[in-house]
Parts: C-alpha cells; structure tokens; sequence
C-alpha cells in the first residue's frame, strides 16, 4: 500500500464491517502490514494459492 492514508483507509473499512469472518486486504507489496484482525496479503502469492 502506497502510503499509510492508504492502509488506514483500507484497513478500517475492514474492521468496522460486524461480523467474524476473516478480512484480508490484497496488494501488491510484499511487506506484511497485517493489524487488528486484518490479514494483509501478497496478491500474487494469493492467486498461486487457489
């Protein structure tokens, strides 16, 4: 995620959703920037695993 407004952005869009499913947010950095129940995931490397 290009700056840190992005993954706030992203982020908390995610986590005010009420339900207890997983979130994940897809980019394209490999840095894991994981927070607060967000899994923040390589989009590559998730396509390759499907």
């Amino acid at each position: 995620m290009a700056t840190e407004e992005t993954q706030v952005g992203e982020f908390a869009a995610l986590q005010a959703v009420p339900d207890r499913y997983p979130k994940m947010a897809l980019s394209l950095d490999r840095v894991d920037l994981s927070e607060d129940g967000v899994v923040r995931r390589d989009l590559p490397d998730f396509q390759l695993e499907a």
